[in-house]
């Protein structure tokens, strides 16, 4: 949790930083006579982040003791999201009827389909597991290296484990990606489709358990029989 927590305060303190020199940044991609001419629409754009970084702190690291974790992490995309087209579409309306305009339109057009693309591989389980001789590697959103000779253990279960919190991961659209604490032990790593059973449950020497399955239960049970045939052979 502390890291989660860290890294929103981290983010928060960033989106304040931008909304204190916001006009500063203005000049820097707009002529200044442009930027003046149109004072009151920055203006407006740094209350507006201001805003954003209150309405995110509060969200990520207040009240996210009291709400579940997918509207936690949905209402963080949309601040970022929000902030994000609202400072383009402050560049766009500054600069209209100048000969930056259409730079500052194309601006936007590539930051909003940078940004959607962005939150769509966050909240998107777009991950690969691969086993060879040596490993288990996870790729994706978190990745993940498991090298076989620190497994102790491997089996399937038909149900999630406890989980407490999340520390450091995604919980959203049924999914849970990277680091959670369990209710009865230590902290594990996950990267799971919640209503696909059955899932691996890998248990590790001297480190914390994943669990991890694939897009299908067969694909999850070819899986764990080979990872489970390797493990045998090096024994």
């Amino acid at each position: 949790m502390m890291g989660a927590i860290s890294l929103n305060i981290a983010i928060t303190i960033m989106l304040l930083l931008w909304a204190v020199f916001f006009e500063r940044i203005s000049r820097l991609v707009l002529p200044e006579d442009i930027v003046c001419e149109n004072y009151k629409y920055v203006r407006l754009t740094k209350i507006l982040i201001f805003i954003a970084a209150g309405t995110y702190f509060l969200t990520q690291c207040v009240f996210m003791l009291f709400l579940p974790d997918s509207v936690i992490y949905g209402i963080g995309v949309v601040v970022l999201l929000a902030m994000a087209i609202i400072v383009m579409l402050c560049f766009v309306v500054i600069s209209k009827g100048s000969k930056w305009q259409y730079a500052a339109i194309v601006c936007f057009l590539v930051s909003t389909v940078g940004i959607v693309y962005w939150a769509n591989n966050m909240i998107t389980m777009s991950g690969e597991i691969y086993v060879d001789e040596q490993k288990v590697e996870i790729k994706g959103s978190y990745t993940l290296d498991i090298p076989l000779s620190t497994i102790s253990m491997v089996k399937l279960e038909d149900r999630l484990p406890n989980i407490a919190y999340r520390d450091n991961g995604i919980s959203f659209k049924d999914i849970n990606i990277g680091y959670f604490k369990l209710g009865n032990s230590g902290r594990c790593f996950m990267y799971l489709k919640n209503k696909l059973f059955p899932i691996i449950h890998i248990e590790r020497e001297k480190d914390m358990p994943v669990y991890v399955n694939c897009d299908t239960p067969n694909e999850t049970i070819e899986l764990y029989n080979k990872l489970d045939s390797i493990l045998i052979e090096n024994k």
